[in-house]
């Protein structure tokens, strides 16, 4: 969705299906609900949204949700210069001290935003409001991409799997095979497998995941001889200087477009590896 498409029609509709999702209690979504007159010019719409800082432009309007109020509806330029889609942003990717007398009720609470978010973004895209899903699609129809890959060289640790598929179709498009994982779960069934672990040459980890977060894989992959020195280039949509980067050979924060992720993929394998060139030849060979 380019913004010249960006309707008060398609905002009123967009934020009509967030908040039917997002409360139960209709006092309290009658209270958030934001109507927008039809006569609205594109840039007076867009004057009702925060802009974020991120290397691509973000606009977000904090709706809440019944139990959690710094939930935000978002307008995401996604991964290609000039593509919008709409998008919730949890806001919840801070992380409490697993022994403390908190973390199971924030867990509880992420739990309960990964949910609702799914509600919103399949009910946008069921009514044909532009999302990173629908992106996906128009994006795989047009491009011969949708094959069985031969090799996996990049892990793509993502919840989000519409997202996920996007970033593996951009580093496939630029000759990189992908692996893909939703959770740490899913990580470490991919590192007992015999073969996966020897293929991996680098990891794209989103810092938030639904059973816990980016660090953790990083000790998953430290753990494994295999995959110990591989580069890992963390994703979130928090600012650089907010997320625990420890470890990692880079830092892309979302939203981020396609030459961004190309280039930081590139030049980790080239600090990790001395070269790319040098990377894609040792993993064709153990093909």
């Amino acid at each position: 969705m380019k913004l010249t498409a960006l309707t008060p029609a398609l905002i009123n509709q967009a934020i009509e299906i967030y908040l039917a999702h997002a409360y139960d209690d209709e006092g309290l979504r009658e209270g958030h609900r934001i109507e927008i007159p039809p006569d609205t010019a594109s840039e007076d719409v867009l004057a009702l949204f925060e802009q974020e800082e991120a290397a691509l432009r973000s606009y977000v309007l904090r709706l809440g949700c019944q139990h959690y109020p710094h939930m935000k509806l978002a307008i995401w330029e996604a991964y290609y210069e000039g593509e919008y889609v709409f998008a919730v942003d949890r806001h919840d990717g801070f992380d409490f001290d697993k022994t403390g007398p908190d973390y199971e009720a924030w867990m509880g609470i992420k739990s309960k935003n990964f949910a609702i978010k799914g509600c919103i973004e399949a009910d946008w895209y069921a009514k044909g409001i532009p999302t990173i899903r629908g992106l996906k699609e128009d994006r795989l129809s047009r491009s011969d991409v949708m094959r069985e890959f031969s090799g996996h060289e990049v892990l793509v640790v993502d919840n989000d799997v519409d997202a996920a598929a996007i970033i593996e179709m951009i580093l496939s498009h630029a000759g990189y095979g992908c692996r893909c994982a939703r959770s740490v779960e899913e990580v470490r069934d991919l590192l007992g497998d015999p073969v996966f672990p020897e293929r991996c040459g680098l990891a794209l980890v989103d810092l938030i995941l639904t059973d816990g977060n980016g660090q953790e894989v990083i000790k998953l992959l430290r753990a494994k001889p295999e995959t110990q020195e591989i580069p890992i280039v963390l994703t979130s949509a928090m600012r650089g200087e907010d997320a625990d980067l420890g470890q990692a050979a880079g830092y892309l924060r979302k939203p981020y477009s396609a030459e961004d992720l190309q280039d930081m993929v590139a030049i980790a394998l080239k600090r990790c590896y001395d070269g790319h060139d040098k990377l894609v030849d040792r993993l064709r060979e153990a093909k």
